[in-house]
């Protein structure tokens, strides 16, 4: 009976996902539309095998909160729709109208000087780790070293830990913001302008953050580059991408992941590298999420809300209960004692205030996504609108391994905004001191800005 409810209710979200936002519109994939599809295939479908393998009452309390997603999103989604008078149709006219630059400042200059500081605080960071895990990974290092290389590396920089430095949020933002952001702009100057400059500045950009994004291991950082890159490119050629170079793009998007998870079995095969991958992006993360509710309330009372300002408690430096590493030393007690268990958007909520929470969550998540899609499509279709775009679809994605706080501000959702601002203002006062402003040759077809609210 369990199955047969959630089948009929997975339909029944499927076909209102497609109404509203056209979810199964792969090449016109919006920001909700990748979180759904995703979390389908990372938490739906393997939270039923997670249910199977944990015996005990807190799975029955997991499988309702897990399959109410399919209907609080729904509903989200329509709410904001129907507040804002949304229409499908304005996908596609994003999508079909072709991109357009309205400023006739120079914007090189500042995107360069903000490239070399982050190349330079990337080297600096080099310099300043006693080891790069892909290095020693590439010598033959077994298992355990690397582990703890990476913890090294990078998560022992982090403050709280004693003995890091406050840099480390310098060299996290870095990765999970700065080097993202200039990698897709510095790409789509060069689609427009065609111009050389753009073209080094972005081979610049690319290959120190690539390999920063790399160098500790991390599976996600990469991913979440080529992920962008391949939004981006959607959105330049307006939909016009070949489902093959989809497909590509996806490979390699996995390629480095695969190659890590190989790198720590030494006598591992390329299919068994492929299952473990699978598996770490399907049952894992759905598994990791079982366990918030095994806790709370059974191990641990509710949190009430500590765990939705842990962030601010962390920037004023006040005590806060550290909910990941709680996790992960419940699951595996011997275990690194910096160990993160980090899950799906529903933990936190779950261990704040239970089911009501996850529900309330829910609908949160949904029309803040939806809202946050309107915002974008109803803006002029230039390379920041763009960047911005791409960034926010993997910083949505996130929240099915990450709680909604940690996508909000360390994922970047609302640094992506001070960023681009932070740009404009660094454009309008580099041309300001220089005295001039360079305008920019625009095709007649470009310089119409299309209309993004045109309903059917």
């Amino acid at each position: 009976m369990m199955y047969l409810v959630a089948l009929l209710i997975f339909f029944a979200s499927m076909v209102s996902m497609h109404l509203l936002i056209g979810v199964l519109s792969i090449k016109r994939i919006t920001i909700p539309a990748a979180f759904y599809l995703t979390y389908l295939f990372m938490i739906f479908v393997p939270s039923f095998y997670v249910y199977q393998d944990h015996p005990g009452s807190a799975r029955d309390i997991y499988i309702i909160a897990v399959v109410s997603v399919l209907i609080t999103v729904p509903l989200g989604i329509f709410f904001v729709n129907y507040l804002y008078k949304f229409k499908r149709v304005e996908i596609g006219n994003y999508f079909t109208a072709r991109p357009f630059i309205s400023s006739t400042l120079d914007v090189y200059p500042a995107i360069f000087f903000i490239s070399i500081v982050s190349v330079f605080f990337t080297l600096y960071y080099f310099y300043q780790i006693p080891s790069i895990p892909i290095i020693e990974m590439i010598q033959g290092g077994d298992s355990h070293s690397l582990a703890v290389s990476r913890e090294e590396s990078f998560k022992l920089l982090d403050p709280r830990w004693g003995g890091g430095t406050y840099l480390f949020y310098v060299y996290l933002f870095l990765r999970t913001l700065i080097f993202p952001i200039l990698i897709i702009i510095t790409l789509g100057y060069f689609l427009y302008t065609k111009k050389r400059k753009w073209l080094y500045l972005f081979i610049l950009v690319f290959c120190i953050g690539g390999f920063y994004a790399i160098s500790q291991l991390s599976r996600a950082p990469i991913a979440a580059i080529i992920m962008r890159i391949i939004v981006f490119l959607l959105l330049f050629y307006r939909g016009n991408v070949s489902l093959k170079n989809i497909v590509i793009g996806a490979i390699i998007m996995i390629a480095y992941p695969l190659i890590v998870t190989m790198s720590y079995v030494s006598d591992r095969t390329v299919l068994e590298g492929i299952e473990a991958v699978i598996i770490r992006m399907t049952y894992t993360p759905a598994e990791d999420l079982y366990y918030y509710f095994e806790i709370f309330p059974s191990h641990h009372e509710y949190l009430y809300g500590e765990t939705l300002i842990k962030p601010f408690l962390k920037l004023l430096e006040f005590d806060y209960f550290y909910i990941e590493n709680y996790v992960a030393l419940y699951i595996s007690p011997g275990g690194l004692q910096s160990a993160h268990a980090n899950a799906a958007f529903l933990s936190n909520f779950n261990a704040d205030f239970g089911l009501v929470g996850v529900f309330l969550g829910g609908l949160t998540v949904a029309m803040l996504m939806q809202w946050l899609q309107i915002k974008i499509l109803r803006k002029e279709k230039n390379i920041y609108n763009m960047s911005i775009y791409a960034f926010i679809l993997y910083a949505i994605w996130v929240l099915n391994f990450g709680s909604l706080t940690s996508v909000l501000f360390v994922n970047g959702i609302i640094p992506v905004f001070i960023l681009i601002w932070g740009i404009k203002v660094l454009v309008s006062f580099i041309n300001l001191s220089l005295g001039k402003q360079k305008k920019l040759k625009f095709s007649r077809s470009c310089k119409v800005r299309p209309n993004f609210r045109t309903a059917t």
